[in-house]
Parts: C-alpha cells; structure tokens; sequence
C-alpha cells in the first residue's frame, strides 16, 4: 500500500502531519508492546521524534517481508550500515565481520508503513497482520 501522493503541502502543515504520524506510532506501540517477538522503537524521554519511520526489530525479517508481500503490505529497510556500501566496502575492505552489532541492528530492522493519510482501517490491517505474522513465527 504505497502512501498516496500530497500535493501543494506547506511548511505550515508540518505539525499537523507529525501529530498524526505520531498517534500512528501510539497505536502501533499499543498494538504491539506485549508481543514479546517485536522490539518497539525507544526514544529517551528527553527527546521527540518526527516519526518520519516507525522501525522494530524483529527475527526473521527477511522471511517477515515476503510475508507481509503477501498482504499487499510494504515495509522497508533503512539505515544499511556503510560498510555493507559498495563504494565504502571496495575503497576501505570493510568486512561483515568486523562489525557484528551493525549487523544484527540491520538484520532486524524492519520499517512498518507510517504516513499521515493512512486510514484506520490501514492502520488496522497492518496491526492484525504483523500480529498474526509474529506469533505463527516460531
């Protein structure tokens, strides 16, 4: 479920658009906070965050992604660590190896769909379907 294109948005609307991908992220961490399978996002309770991405950690994520194909739900992976760039591992040698927490944070990330014009009903189709998803996972 690609999110929908906006058009002639404003500076001035970027609170609004926070607000909104924040109370995703509320119900998403409602949704999910006993699942003992999910790693919610933490943020210190001395900063905000624009929710720009709600990112959890997961096993499995690569498995989880084709699941989620499934469902016509999307997810994404972002932050690739740089010594796993092409250009930085052939100009450095970086090797995997040598960097086993990078890996493991990026092995498990897992971006959930966060947009300001989901619906609830989207919203709720994303929850029942990871949920569903985790908990058959062993």
């Amino acid at each position: 479920m690609p999110p929908p294109k906006r058009a002639n948005m404003e500076m001035s609307d970027a609170p609004k658009l926070r607000e909104i991908r924040a109370s995703i992220a509320s119900k998403y961490n409602d949704a999910f906070k006993n699942n003992e399978k999910i790693i919610l996002p933490f943020i210190k309770e001395d900063r905000s965050t624009s929710w720009h991405l709600y990112v959890i950690k997961i096993n499995n994520r690569n498995e989880i992604i084709e699941q989620l194909k499934e469902y016509d739900i999307g997810c994404s992976v972002h932050f690739i660590p740089i010594h796993k760039h092409t250009y930085y591992k052939n100009k450095y040698g970086y090797k995997d190896e040598e960097y086993p927490i990078a890996n493991k944070v990026y092995d498990t990330s897992l971006s959930l769909p966060i947009y300001p014009d989901m619906s609830d009903e989207e919203i709720d189709y994303v929850i029942e379907k990871i949920n569903f998803i985790m908990n058959k996972e062993q």
